[in-house]
């Protein structure tokens, strides 16, 4: 298990916690490069509350979990092999509801975290579910700072039995 600690490779008050059969921890320059960790490879990532909010989070599991980071701070992670995922939106403190609904579950064989960008990849064959809404694409952008979505390859969007289809949706 590798733990992040108060400001060494987050922001204070974040949370990312990796696990796995295995996890390996690899230098470079005497600074930690990047770390892998293999069999039921899973990544808990909590971030700061914003004032009357709860945390937005991220939960992420695959067959391996690759963690590079740059100054420190982690910058890319890569989830492979059965990746898969949940996503939880912030929302109002006490609104057991909103926390119940505001969940994204997804998944692909490959998975990239581009955490500068605040950024989902999910390729080459994406699938996500939101409440009643279910997307497929070859490629699936998440940007949650914008909290915009782009699909890109064939997307299907299927939302309480309404079917589009097309060639880019972004939502």
């Amino acid at each position: 298990v590798a733990k992040a600690r108060e400001g060494s490779w987050l922001t204070l008050g974040e949370a990312s916690r990796l696990s796995g059969d295995r996890v390996d921890v690899f230098f470079r320059d005497e600074k930690m490069d990047s770390l892998i960790a293999l069999g039921a490879a899973r990544n808990a990532y909590t971030a700061v509350a914003r004032e009357g909010k709860t945390p937005e989070s991220n939960l992420a599991s695959g067959d391996t979990i690759v963690v590079h980071f740059r100054d420190r701070k982690i910058h890319r992670a890569l989830v492979m092999g059965r990746a898969n995922g949940e996503y939880r939106f912030a929302v109002n403190v006490g609104d057991t509801a909103a926390a119940k609904l505001e969940l994204v579950r997804y998944e692909a064989p490959r998975i990239e975290f581009r955490v500068p960008e605040d950024l989902i990849v999910l390729e080459p064959k994406a699938s996500l579910r939101y409440k009643d809404m279910a997307l497929t694409a070859k490629e699936v952008q998440f940007d949650s700072r914008r909290q915009t979505l782009v699909a890109r390859g064939d997307p299907e969007l299927v939302d309480k039995g309404d079917r589009v289809v097309g060639d880019v949706m972004s939502y």
